[in-house]
């Protein structure tokens, strides 16, 4: 099996000598090609495919943004990363469908050998291998939603307010009124109504809010495209019910991985989405014998595709550079003992899956894995977990 391929773009020999040093220890694990100008990368690439193209953002002729714009049409499934200045704020709002993750310059070596390497981490080669075959058939992997990244530019200021947070929200209206119709809904159990973004990121922080933004951005990339008889609505309303439920069993059980279970929770089924966008006449297969009471959707995925959503949402949180908690939850959350033997964001997602997931669609028909629970230590029982619904405090 071949090592990733990992491309580097910049138009400055020094620059990319500098990369050539840093990156000296891992040519045993990557296959690395460093060229002077986008033209030279685009040459390499339709000649030799890359997985990774990392790529400057200001370079003459063609620059970064025009750059992987180019990437995504020629190579859909390459992941791309763009390093710039601060002051290239402008310029890289102009990559919006275009780059996976940005990283700012001056980067430390080892920032940018996590970058990359975030999108294969924890997955055996053979796992990786089939999900790209898989995701192969379909569009362009998603991307980071815009607003969201406008979002994480004004949190590098570590003096950016909450009234600035809340203007780069407000930007966009139609998220502003979902996150304040979600915010006021019975989903939060606040004991008081919230009349402004202002007051939303004040009560829920802005971890909660990030990652409502990441997943709605998400929604709307992947709504075309789908198969008859996935219903995306269903698959949203019930990843925001898994993503609640997580949290609470958190607060109670491991209160750091809070905001990681819920983000966890929001994007468990991306996979499911992205998967079944690539293989649609496989997934209405798929749906149909599930309608029928056949096994759980892991086990039909994986005795067709070889993979499961699991694994797919992991591998695209992964090029997306989500934090290692949450791309190990969504991978692990069908079957915790495959991560760690210690209560982690699996094995809140895992839990939270089956107490939201009964009475719903058989899409969230999976097997309990009770050995995992046996052999690690819990504060409250498994088999109570599900009365954190009725209770107050694990949301706020």
């Amino acid at each position: 099996m071949s090592k990733p391929r990992i491309l580097f773009v910049d138009d400055e020999a020094l620059v990319l000598k500098g990369l050539q040093r840093s990156l000296h220890g891992m040519r045993d694990q990557w296959e690395m090609s460093f060229q002077e100008s986008a033209a030279l990368g685009l040459e390499s690439l339709d000649r030799e495919g890359f997985d990774v193209v990392v790529s400057d953002m200001r370079m003459p002729v063609m620059n970064g943004a025009e750059f992987l714009n180019e990437v995504m049409v020629r190579h859909p499934h390459s992941a791309r990363i763009i390093l710039s200045g601060h002051a290239d704020r402008d310029l890289i709002l102009q990559c919006v469908g275009a780059a996976h993750q940005y990283l700012s310059k001056p980067c430390e070596p080892e920032v940018l050998r996590d970058a990359i390497a975030r999108a294969f981490q924890s997955r055996p080669e053979v796992e990786l291998e089939q999900v790209r075959g898989l995701l192969a058939g379909g569009e362009d992997l998603p991307v980071l939603p815009h607003l969201f990244r406008e979002l994480q530019l004004r949190l590098e200021d570590p003096e950016a307010s909450v009234d600035q947070v809340a203007e780069v929200v407000e930007r966009d209206i139609a998220m502003t009124a979902k996150i304040l119709k979600l915010t006021n809904s019975a989903f939060f159990g606040l004991r008081r109504s919230v009349a402004s973004t202002r007051e939303a990121i004040q009560v829920l922080g802005v971890d909660t809010i990030k990652s409502l933004i990441l997943m709605d951005g998400f929604l709307n990339q992947v709504r075309a495209g789908l198969p008859r008889g996935l219903d995306l609505e269903l698959v949203a309303q019930g990843s925001l019910d898994v993503g609640r439920m997580a949290k609470r069993i958190a607060y109670r059980e491991a209160p750091a991985f809070v905001e990681p279970a819920f983000t966890a929770g929001l994007l468990s089924m991306s996979g499911l989405l992205v998967a079944a966008r690539a293989q649609p006449k496989a997934y209405e297969d798929i749906i149909t014998r599930l309608e029928f009471g056949e096994a759980t959707l892991q086990s039909l995925e994986r005795e067709t595709l070889g993979v499961d959503h699991a694994q797919a949402g992991a591998y695209l949180l992964g090029v997306w550079a989500l934090p290692a908690t949450v791309v190990e939850g969504v991978r692990t959350h069908l079957k915790p003992s495959e991560g760690p033997p210690a209560l982690h964001v699996g094995s809140i997602l895992h839990g939270a899956s089956i107490i939201q997931g009964k009475g719903r669609s058989p899409l969230w028909r999976m097997d309990a894995d009770h050995e995992h629970f046996k052999a690690i230590p819990l504060r409250t029982p498994l088999d109570h977990w599900g009365h954190f619904e009725a209770e107050q405090g694990g949301d706020q």
